[in-house]
Order: C-alpha cells, then structure tokens, then sequence
C-alpha cells in the first residue's frame, strides 16, 4: 500500500481531498520511501477466511464480512426434578425467567413444597416490592434477592402466586444488550468498549436522589419463555432507538440513532463518487397515530398505555380513520413511552424510501447509522441520507451502500436540535437560532438542512416568508 493513500492518525477528522492523495508540498506527507507504521492505517474492515486454495507457491483465499448471527434462545435454564426435588408439578420443564427492571405481576413457581418457597426468576433480583396470591397482597417472609425467592407460610398449596420484582439492576439499553449478547455466547472482547461507553453515556440521562443511575429510556424486560436472542435484542433496540452492527475492526458496535447536521456527512457525488444510486423500495404505509403500550403486565392482565395521533396528517392523506401502529414496548415510564411514540410518529409519517448506492472507495470508513450528503442531478436529488448497511470490495475499491432518506428531516417533520445552533465559519458563523428574516438565501439554505424550526399552525417558521414553510414536529 502506498504512504499516505488511507487517512492515517495524523490527518484531520472528515478530511477526503478531492483525489484521495495528500499535500506533497507539505513535508510531513513527503513519500519517505518507507512503509506506513501499523498504526497510521486505517481498519477498514474484517473478513474471515470461508475457503482458500493453492495456486503454486501463491494461495487465494476466499473472505466474508462478520455478518452472520447465531440462532441462540434466551433463557434456556429449565426447572428440573433434579435440581428441585419438591418443586410443584406445574413448574417443571419450564423456563427459568429473565428479567430486566421493573417486573409487575409475575408467575412466581413454587420450588420447595414444604418449605412454601417460591422464586420468579433465574438469576439474583434488585428488590422484591409486591407478593399476591389469587390477586390478593399477601406478605412475604425470607425474602433472599440473591436466590431470587421468598416463602409463603399460609399458602393453601393451589392459589398462583404472582409478584412484582426488580429484576437484574440493568436498565440503560447498553448494559441490556451487552448482557444478551452474553448470554447468546458472544465474548465481551468481541465488543466495541469505546462505542458501547459512548451509547450508555447518551442513554444516561442522571441519577435520582439516592443516587442511582437513571437512564432514558429506562428497559423494563420479562422472559418466562425461550426466545430468539436476536429477536430480543431487537425489541430493545427498536424501543431505544439503537443501532448494533459488525464495525470495521470485526466487533459488534452500539450507537443511539439521533438527528445529525448535514454539514457533518460525508459528501459523495454522482457520476463522480457513485457509478450507481438508486431508489429500490418505497414503503406505502403512514402512520398518523401511535399507541405504544408499556410497563406491560406479566401476566397479561394489561399495561399502561400513551397514544398520540396527527389529525392533520390523516386529513391531508385523505384516510378515512387513522392509520395506527399499536405496539408494546419493553419500557416502564410514560416519559419513555412518549418519546417513543412522539419520534416514530414524526419518522414514520411519511413513507419510507430506500436506496442503492455503488460508491468508490470515499465511502470506505462510512458505517451503519452515518449520515451521508448525496449530490445526484440525474435523480434531482441533494438530500441527507442514514446508512442502512454496506458491503465492502477493497481491492476494487467498491462499496455498495443500502440507504434511507432522513423522513424527520423533509418539509414535513424536522427535529428541533438540542446542540448549540450556529453557522459555519464560511457563512459568518454567529448563532442559528431562533429563525431571522435578516439572513442570507445561503443561510437559511444551510439551517433549513441542518436544523429544525418550531412552524406556525399554517408550517410556516417566519410568517410571511415562503421560504421557511416546514411543518416542525419536536422531540
């Protein structure tokens, strides 16, 4: 590999010059005639090796990315006679639950009939808060967290038992999905600390009064089944708004998904960075109303519920009744809940539209959940995009991008950022908020991509001003 054809340690962050090759007017990047030190290369990616053969004193190995999952139930710990001589018939063959958070109205099983010992989870539990037996409260004694059970003296040997209980004392989405992963088989040391670190502190939002760690959202999960690990850690993510994936350097990395400035992506042309971009799928479906469901009862006796719906919308879409996503979420505060529900309605309020892309090896370093500024007036599009996936061809220098465009970000729903507005230094710099009618057309270009403004009822930022007509949606 030639000195200085990869960005090395030394070059500055989001530097792409045009033709991939630095100042050789400068003398730290005069040639030395010397390979590269290890660490002034740039990882960008890691293949295993899936097949090679010998060609003479040459062989030819064939790679492929770390993209494939296992298939691995979670819990996967029985209740034995074995283990639980006198444990109650019903119990047996059943699965140990798991638990995160806030549990409410879990089966507790009975696993010593003689002592009247009952226990609702696998594994040690944060606190015991409620015990009812037919429904009814009923006091506990020998309460042990550790062994996650208590007793019951007066029970009669038939009524079920339920219990509200915190489960393990995990709750930020990062120490939930580390833990599954885990338990899935993977190797901590097949984790991303530095990404992981970086997703649990934008998770944290504090700490309460006895200083314990609050996170937001705060992951309230129970697992009194055999599940798809994957499909779990989905759910959390999903209700987190989090990205997993395989980086570069071949370990999983977790990132929170939040609204970026366009001025931060990475711009790629086509015709000149892209031999190929393309709309491959657009989804039909809008939603005008949500109702999320959370702190979700064990024993499906119901759960809490917060719903929020966009008449407007659903007037302008000509749709007869509101078009509803109702779903649960493994969360248990409202002020969750309504982020959630709040965020999904304003992303997926208007369709959804995936692209392809085939760029050169500009998008080398890019990474699932970057933003991307795509320039194409073969498709009359200047927009931001989110990498979905990509799959790299280093030797040819290819890379082939799945792409979405940014829904929260068109003339209909903006984010309203919580970082310090301002201007690049090329456009005056100075504040970018709140909205002024002094500013350049260049200006107001540059903000109306990189920030959003709360509109009047008629989507209007500064009345009067065509050019400020966006519907805002906060967040």
């Amino acid at each position: 590999m030639k000195p200085g054809y990869w960005p090395s340690a030394a070059w500055p962050a989001n530097y792409w010059p045009e033709d991939y090759w630095p100042d050789f007017a400068d003398p730290q990047w005069l040639p030395t005639g010397r390979p590269m030190a290890f660490a002034d290369y740039r990882v960008i990616g890691t293949w295993r090796i899936r097949g090679w053969e010998r060609r003479g004193s040459r062989f030819r190995l064939r790679l492929e990315e770390f993209k494939g999952r296992a298939r691995v139930k979670v819990p996967t710990e029985l209740y034995t006679r074995e283990a639980f001589p006198r444990i109650e018939e019903a119990a047996v063959g059943r699965v140990k639950p798991l638990a995160y958070g806030e549990v409410l109205r879990a089966r507790a099983w009975c696993i010593d009939t003689d002592a009247k010992r009952f226990q609702v989870a696998g594994h040690a539990i944060t606190r015991l808060l409620a015990v009812y037996v037919g429904g009814e409260p009923t006091a506990a004694s020998a309460v042990d967290v550790g062994a996650a059970t208590f007793e019951l003296p007066s029970w009669d040997g038939t009524s079920e038992v339920t219990a509200d209980f915190e489960g393990k004392a995990l709750t930020n989405p990062a120490d939930v999905v580390q833990d599954l992963l885990v338990l899935a088989g993977t190797s901590t040391a097949h984790l991303d600390s530095t990404s992981w670190a970086a997703a649990r502190a934008a998770w944290l939002l504090g700490a309460d009064e006895r200083g314990a760690e609050v996170p937001s959202p705060a992951i309230g999960l129970y697992l009194d089944r055999a599940r798809d690990a994957w499909d779990v850690i989905g759910d959390v993510l999903r209700a987190a708004f989090g990205i997993l994936y395989v980086g570069p350097e071949g370990t999983y990395k977790l990132r929170r998904w939040r609204p970026q400035p366009a001025a931060a992506a990475l711009r790629l042309v086509d015709g000149l960075d892209l031999a190929a971009f393309d709309l491959e799928a657009q989804a039909a479906d809008r939603i005008t109303r949500v109702v999320a469901r959370y702190r979700v009862r064990a024993d499906g006796g119901g759960a809490q519920v917060m719903e929020l719906a966009d008449e407007e919308a659903r007037v302008r879409l000509g749709l007869p009744e509101h078009a509803t996503l109702d779903t649960e979420l493994p969360l248990t505060t409202r002020r969750d809940a309504e982020v959630w529900a709040s965020r999904t309605l304003a992303l997926r309020g208007q369709p959804a539209r995936i692209w392809t892309a085939e760029a050169n090896q500009k998008a080398l370093l890019l990474e699932p959940g970057d933003p991307v500024w795509i320039e194409s007036d073969r498709r009359g599009v200047r927009a931001l995009f989110e990498v979905l996936e990509t799959r790299k061809d280093p030797s040819g220098g290819r890379v082939d991008l799945v792409l979405s465009d940014w829904r929260g970000r068109a003339d209909a729903g903006a984010w309203v950022m919580d970082a310090a507005e301002a201007f690049p230094a090329h456009l005056g710099g100075g504040s970018a908020a709140p909205w002024s009618d002094a500013w350049t057309d260049e200006q107001k270009e540059w903000a109306r991509w990189n920030f959003g403004y709360v509109a009047d009822r008629y989507g209007f930022v500064s009345p009067g001003d065509a050019a400020t007509h966006r519907k805002s949606t906060v967040s």
